[in-house]
């Protein structure tokens, strides 16, 4: 009887290891950096890939542009929130990010598509 007992706790154990680690979701750290992915790209997924990776770091960049050029509104119109001062730094300041995100856009959507040709 005890046996039994035994061999049961161990395969419960075996379950348990088995299926006791959760499965966690890929994260941005899990994947290579862009710098390792455009130094090892030599077939065309590699470059589509390179391309893909470029296109979500535009879109990054739009968010952030987009971002910025909502906060220079509230920074100069009626719509400031309570104690929020009106201030034309403030909205120079965000103005001068939201063009250079643009810009940054704008580069890393032609990289992507010299990855993308690249990939032909």
């Amino acid at each position: 009887m005890q046996g039994k007992w035994i061999v049961g706790l161990l395969a419960g154990v075996a379950l348990a290891g088995a299926f006791g680690t959760p499965i966690r979701p890929v994260t941005a750290e899990d994947q290579p950096s862009i710098e390792e992915m455009v130094k090892n790209a030599k077939t065309p997924a590699d470059h589509l890939a390179v391309a893909a990776r470029y296109d979500k770091l535009a879109a990054d960049a739009q968010a952030q542009a987009a971002s910025h050029r909502t906060m220079a509104e509230t920074y100069k119109g009626s719509a400031s929130p309570k104690g929020v001062v009106r201030s034309t730094a403030m909205v120079g300041h965000c103005t001068t990010l939201a063009k250079s995100f643009d810009a940054q856009a704008k580069e890393y959507k032609a990289m992507a598509e010299a990855h993308r040709q690249m990939a032909k």
